[in-house]
């Protein structure tokens, strides 16, 4: 059983049961010609004796429900029990016969007239044969092989192309590194810009800490924002300025990210900063 998960990215399936992912007895599980699952569904293994099962069979339930998603039916389809047996264990995978459209009911459901056109897929039909072999060593060796093959084998058809990828919501921070120096307290230090903003002024919790008590405890702050560097005052009681002229509160100025140097003046103390990438 294969059930649909709404999610807001779109339909999610979630594999419930394969005709063999369920609890059973020791006793039932282990004795010989015991038979579980749905019979459509079921390996050739799985119809001899549930004993001998195992991951491969679930890959066989798998590729006959891709099958029935493709083609609209179940590759074998006996009209009992002893007819199934037979197909799963001795026929060969029938060819892929994929409607080229449907027709939709009033419902939303859809319907194969007589006059419908299918297509051949030879690559899937290749996938099918070697998914669905009659030994489970024949098959796929894992549900990632099998996966891959199946998406290559439908690409190869032209049933599917891999989905574009899509743009990034936020454009990666580049790398920066900031180094400031302060010649009258003898300071020199580099910054991460990436690490977050860096705050200017003489409190003790400021990245760049200034000493002269002239200027406001939270002073002044450099940050990133779209791949640009801005210097930025905080509402300082002296002023921030940049470029010769004072820094309206609030507003940012853009920083050279070329590796030149800039002078930034909180009151008495002359600040130089250089961005520089990597």
């Amino acid at each position: 059983n294969v059930l649909l998960r709404n999610r807001p990215d779109g339909w999610e399936p979630v594999i419930i049961d394969l005709g063999i992912a369920k609890w059973l007895s020791e006793e039932a599980a282990t004795t010989t010609g015991s038979v579980f699952g749905t019979p459509h569904y079921m390996s050739p293994e799985q119809f001899r004796d549930t004993k001998h099962v195992g991951p491969a069979t679930d890959r066989y339930a798998l590729a006959v429900l891709c099958y029935e998603l493709l083609c609209g039916r179940p590759p074998f389809d006996g009209r009992s029990l002893p007819d199934l047996l037979h197909q799963h264990m001795n026929a060969p995978v029938p060819p892929l016969k994929i409607p080229s459209s449907t027709n939709p009911h009033e419902d939303g459901s859809t319907f194969h007239g007589s006059d419908q056109e299918f297509r051949g897929a030879p690559h899937l039909d290749r996938f099918m044969q070697k998914a669905m072999a009659k030994e489970p060593w024949g098959r796929y060796s894992s549900s990632a092989e099998q996966s891959r093959a199946f998406a290559e084998a439908a690409h190869a058809d032209g049933l599917w192309a891999p989905p574009t990828q899509p743009k990034p919501l936020f454009e990666p921070l580049p790398m920066y590194t900031l180094e400031m120096s302060c010649q009258q307290d003898n300071q020199l230090e580099r910054f991460d810009v990436r690490e977050g903003p860096i705050v200017l002024g003489r409190h003790e919790a400021c990245q760049f800490q200034v000493t002269s008590r002239r200027l406001s405890r939270l002073h002044a702050c450099i940050f990133i924002h779209r791949g640009q560097l801005w210097l930025a005052d905080l509402h300082s009681q002296n002023g921030t300025v940049y470029q010769g002229r004072t820094l309206a509160a609030g507003i940012p100025a853009p920083l050279p990210t070329d590796g030149s140097s800039a002078s930034i003046r909180l009151y008495d103390r002359e600040i130089v900063v250089r961005c520089v990438r990597g």
